[in-house]
């Protein structure tokens, strides 16, 4: 049944018709304006004529389902709802109380609505204890919290939020669904989620907050999908304590991105972050993040920044466009993050910065024009897989001050600096990586402990070496350094370095340089270097399985080292060895077609079962002691054997078909003689000038 209610009629105001009224029942208000406080407590259909304004609320009382459509509030008390409603075209316009509309233990489905109010309100409208679905409306401030949905369930789709202190809270329990809905021009928050509450947020649009425009707190849970957030003047998401998965949205244009702390657990999945002034992800805290498939490009922060125990695995990401020197991409401080098939590309800065005991990893990840160190690690652990580092003005990999390293299977190409350097304690293995085109070394070590294996360096044109080690422990297997246009290896001031099938080809100057460190190699190839091949000073050298050939000037070039040798063969240089003081210990030492096999001075030297074998010169020592057993030489175009000033031991030694002299001594002190073999000479066998020879047993 219908009521009409209209002034100068039977029925002239709205508490008559409910008298008369039953459930279900309609009352239609014909005039514009009604001016009395309404208790509903039927279920009934109260339908405004148009226009219809009330200058004062209305109370629905429980256990009521009541219908409400056509009317616009003006300035009134609270609207209480404590039965269910709908609301249809319904307005409130300038409340008088703190809560325009409240909503307890109820449900409330409003549609095509505006809320509004032109001075400072505290709530737009609260739910305690209910159930809310508000569709196509507006909530316009300034309110302190325009919807509160308190231990409630709230569904809002294509709501307006704007001028507000606060836009949406959901707290105490709460759950919430926000499709479609658009915050805008907020002091406050303009999303809150806390208290154990869950929201899932699709398709809104957020812009212009002075501070976050979601925040999820307290051991909340929120889902949010196709979502963009523009122009926050804080952090645009805040999480602490809570959960949360992020899907498709879009941050651009604020001070910040993204906000975790206290123990928060995130998925981002396909998320673009661009233009921000800071940070566009920072975690802090021992939380939980995995980020993959997303865009994090131009910002004058860290695109990622984590902190104190914090958790995080970036997978198939782009980080691109830092901006600005001081920080780079991504920033790890006692954490640990794995990055996986990410790419860091086209920054002025650094790609990542670790310290604090973090610990990083990178696998199948590609770094490519940074103006600053790519990866810089202190004090922390990281570990590189099949990556790629590339164009850097500065050094690729950067690790320090204990830090630790492992590099497999990886590739460094054309940086300006030094590809991969450790220093101040550092400790590290490299494996299975190439270098290309360094600016300096292809690998640094100072005061540093390194394992470097299957390793190979190419076109290295820059003037520096390519390995510069100093005051370190390397250990080095299956090394391939070929056309360096400096020192392949340089190893100075106190390097202890094991190195096993080494192998060093074509270098414009002396391959392998040695000074004040010890030095051990097996299988240890040098080849066609231009200017030598390895020059040791004030060292102790061990060779075996070795073979140093064709270096132009010399082989080794020694001076106050002990040079150790075995099995190896030295060949094809104007010099040999080239040798003054220190001492030689050599068995199974092989020379041939050097100019001058080996040359020494102020010397020890020890040769068992060596040979030297067609050359130009064979040895020559000056001021020496010297010890030859089971030496053979053969077919030199010039002397054999030449000692000056020296004291030997010859025995068992062979000197024949020389085109030249085959023995000669010059004021030699003391010669000892057992069963030396000389002949066949084109010179003289033997030449003897001031000198003493004992033939007599050992």
């Amino acid at each position: 049944m219908q009521y009409d209610v209209q002034k100068n009629s039977p029925i002239s105001s709205i508490q008559q018709a409910l008298q008369l009224a039953s459930d279900g029942d309609r009352i239609l208000l014909l005039d514009p304006h009604y001016d009395e406080a309404v208790v509903i407590n039927k279920s009934i259909h109260l339908i405004g004529h148009t226009m219809t304004t009330f200058s004062k609320a209305i109370r629905i009382e429980k256990n009521t389902n009541t219908i409400i459509e056509n009317i616009t509030f003006q300035q009134t008390e609270r609207i209480d709802c404590f039965g269910d409603v709908v609301f249809r075209h319904v307005h409130i316009v300038n409340p008088k109380t703190d809560i325009a509309l409240f909503v307890s233990g109820s449900k409330i489905q409003w549609t095509q609505f505006q809320l509004l109010t032109a001075t400072p309100c505290a709530q737009g409208i609260q739910v305690k204890n209910g159930e809310a679905h508000l569709e196509n409306g507006e909530i316009h401030g300034p309110f302190g919290v325009g919807c509160f949905i308190n231990h409630s369930k709230g569904t809002l789709h294509q709501v307006i939020f704007e001028d507000n202190v606060k836009g949406l809270q959901f707290e105490k329990d709460a759950h919430g669904h926000v499709t479609a809905c658009s915050f805008s021009n907020h002091t406050g928050i303009q999303c809150v989620v806390m208290s154990s509450s869950t929201l899932t947020m699709k398709h809104s649009q957020f812009r212009k907050g002075q501070t976050h425009a979601l925040s999820i707190i307290e051991e909340s849970h929120i889902q949010v999908l196709h979502c963009d957030f523009i122009e926050h003047e804080d952090f645009q998401i805040y999480v602490r304590q809570s959960e949360g998965s992020f899907e498709a949205c879009h941050l651009e244009r604020a001070n910040s991105g993204f906000l975790f702390e206290q123990g928060s657990k995130a998925r981002l999945l396909y998320i673009t972050c661009q233009q921000h002034q800071n940070l566009q992800i920072k975690s802090v805290g021992p939380n939980d993040l995995h980020i993959e498939e997303c865009v994090l490009t131009t910002t004058n922060g860290n695109a990622l920044n984590v902190k104190e125990k914090g958790r995080v695995r970036v997978e198939r990401t782009l980080i691109m466009n830092g901006t600005h020197q001081q920080f780079p991409q991504a920033y790890i401080d006692d954490s640990t993050v794995d990055f996986f098939e990410t790419h860091f590309q086209n920054a002025q800065c650094s790609a990542i910065y670790a310290q604090h005991h973090a610990a990083i990893s990178l696998t199948q990840c590609h770094l490519t024009k940074h103006s600053y160190l790519q990866v810089h690690v202190r004090q922390s652990k990281i570990t590189v897989r099949s990556t790629t580092f590339r164009e850097c003005t500065d050094t690729a990999l950067f690790i320090e001050q204990e830090g630790e390293g492992i590099i497999e299977h990886c590739r460094f190409e054309r940086s300006y600096s030094s590809q991969l350097a450790f220093n101040v304690q550092a400790r590290g293995t490299v494996s299975h990586t190439q270098f290309e085109q360094a600016g300096t070394n292809a690998i640094f070590s100072e005061n540093s402990k390194v394992t470097l294996e299957y390793i190979s360096v190419k076109e290295h044109t820059a003037s520096y070496p390519a390995f510069y080690f100093k005051n370190s422990i390397l250990s080095m297997h299956a090394i391939q350094l070929s056309h360096c246009m400096h020192h392949a290896i340089d190893i100075l001031d106190n390097c202890n370095v094991t190195a096993s099938t080494l192998s060093l080809k074509g270098s414009t100057q002396t391959q392998l340089l040695i000074r004040h460190s010890t030095f051990t190699g097996d299988a240890v190839t040098i080849e066609n270097g231009l200017q030598g091949g390895l020059s040791t000073e004030f060292s102790t050298v061990h060779l075996k399985n070795s073979h140093i050939r064709q270096n132009g000037a010399y082989g080794i070039s020694a001076e106050t080292t002990a040079l150790s040798m075995t099995q190896s063969f030295i060949d094809g240089h104007q010099t040999g060895i080239r040798q003054k003081g220190g001492s030689l210990r050599a068995e199974a030492l092989f020379f041939t077609t050097n100019d001058t096999q080996y040359t020494a001075s102020d010397s020890d030297v020890q040769l068992k079962y060596s040979h030297a074998l067609k050359g130009g010169t064979g040895i020559y020592l000056y001021q020496c002691t010297a010890s030859f057993s089971h030496v053979l030489f053969v077919e030199h175009s010039m002397d054999q054997l030449i000692l000056k000033a020296t004291t030997a031991a010859l025995q068992h030694t062979t000197l024949l078909q020389g085109y030249g002299n085959g023995f000669t001594a010059t004021d030699c002190p003391y010669l000892q003689w057992k069963d030396v073999t000389i002949g066949a000479h084109d010179g003289e066998d033997k030449t003897i000038r001031n000198s003493h020879i004992d033939e007599s047993p050992y």
